[in-house]
């Protein structure tokens, strides 16, 4: 359990912590024969794609426990997450239902990642952002830019997990999009003057 008085960052599970991403890409290829890259696998940008009917049937595959324990961790998490967690408490946000959110605590277990989280909470039913705000999170580091746009709740600097992106870092208004959980680590150490931004 993580030291309540640290300031809190909230993560995201699929693509962020567990490399679904690939396991989504790999499934479309293998059922649908389209090759995406595993950046665009978040549900927006897979959507915008392949459609409602097949991301959801893609998603009922993947987001189970056979395949939700098949995924690795995302390059870098390993070593980001310890060291984020001496700073910081630590909690996973996640878009799946209650009936594929169990699979997120074994997976952090099975990678012995578990201790280093406070809690995993599905926001099914939520917004990310709001429940970022409410937790009294200082970031939402996310994959899917539709958890981290909206009006208000400034007080939640907005990271978004981009693996296909150019360049480290690109900047816009309330958003830092970064490439990786190295360049992420790095902009945390900046310290205050990330969450001013």
């Amino acid at each position: 359990m993580q030291d309540e008085k640290k300031p809190c960052i909230a993560v995201d599970y699929d693509g962020v912590v567990a490399d679904t991403s690939q396991l989504k890409a790999d499934w479309i290829r293998e059922n649908l024969g389209m090759s995406v890259s595993p950046g665009i696998c978040d549900r927006t940008r897979c959507v915008e794609r392949i459609g409602t009917r097949q991301y959801n049937r893609m998603a009922k595959v993947v987001y189970g426990r056979e395949y939700s324990l098949r995924a690795q961790p995302v390059a870098g998490l390993k070593s980001a997450i310890p060291i984020l967690a001496k700073s910081f408490r630590l909690v996973i946000l996640s878009a799946r239902d209650d009936s594929n959110i169990l699979w997120v605590t074994e997976w952090l277990q099975k990678h012995g990642l578990y201790q280093h989280f406070s809690g995993v909470i599905s926001t099914q039913q939520r917004q990310k952002l709001e429940t970022a705000s409410e937790l009294g999170a200082a970031a939402l580091f996310d994959d899917d830019i539709r958890h981290l746009r909206g009006p208000g709740l400034t007080s939640v600097r907005r990271f978004h997990f981009d693996r296909d992106l150019p360049e480290d870092v690109r900047t816009e208004k309330q958003l830092v999009h970064v490439k990786s959980w190295h360049v992420f680590l790095q902009l945390l150490g900046k310290g205050k003057e990330v969450f001013d931004g």
